[in-house]
């Protein structure tokens, strides 16, 4: 059967879904009080509701330790420091593959530093590295993050310095053996 009926003696209809041929009504909630039309409920106009026994705090026990994430991840006031004791040995990483990437990550009010107690280790750190022999006796070595431009700040650089007995003298660039330097500009540094 259709939807809908007309009233008996008139031509009005009314709206109605036919289920099994039993004619339930159709309803628009309106806001408001007695004699007063606040307007149709939609999502420019939702329907108030009062919570009366709201949840203030939830334990959740046998959380999963790993969670799935996709879209947009937001974290928020994370702490200044975060203590670590003992002793913190960085490795070999694994090589990791990722299902559902996360693609973007906004992290606010994030330390610029971290407080570390105890010993931490880091090994078989694999960097890319440059050479450049401008003479017999001057050469500039550099390093960097692998995958690094040479144009970016990225870069430490060191100058060798060979005087004519095979004496060898290192000198950074700027002083520093940071890697703060681009490795496109090395001839323009001072070494110490």
């Amino acid at each position: 059967m259709a939807d809908n009926i007309q009233l008996p003696s008139s031509s009005v209809n009314v709206a109605t879904d036919d289920i099994a041929g039993v004619h339930y009504p159709r309803t628009k909630i309106t806001l408001g009080d007695n004699g007063v039309n606040g307007g149709d409920v939609s999502s420019g106009n939702p329907l108030p509701v009062t919570v009366s026994n709201p949840v203030t705090s939830m334990t959740v026990t046998n959380f999963p330790l790993i969670q799935a994430v996709g879209g947009e991840v937001t974290i928020t006031n994370l702490p200044v420091t975060q203590a670590v004791s003992g002793t913190v040995n960085i490795g070999t990483l694994p090589s990791v593959t990722i299902a559902n990437p996360v693609t973007s990550v906004a992290i606010n009010n994030f330390p610029t530093t971290q407080a570390v107690s105890g010993t931490v280790s880091v090994s078989e750190v694999i960097r890319t590295k440059r050479s450049d022999v401008v003479s017999d006796s001057l050469v500039y070595r550099g390093e960097a993050t692998i995958g690094s431009l040479d144009s970016q700040s990225v870069w430490r650089i060191v100058r060798l310095t060979i005087d004519v007995n095979g004496g060898v003298v290192e000198q950074y660039a700027n002083g520093t053996a940071a890697f703060s330097h681009a490795w496109a500009d090395r001839t323009t540094y001072t070494y110490s």
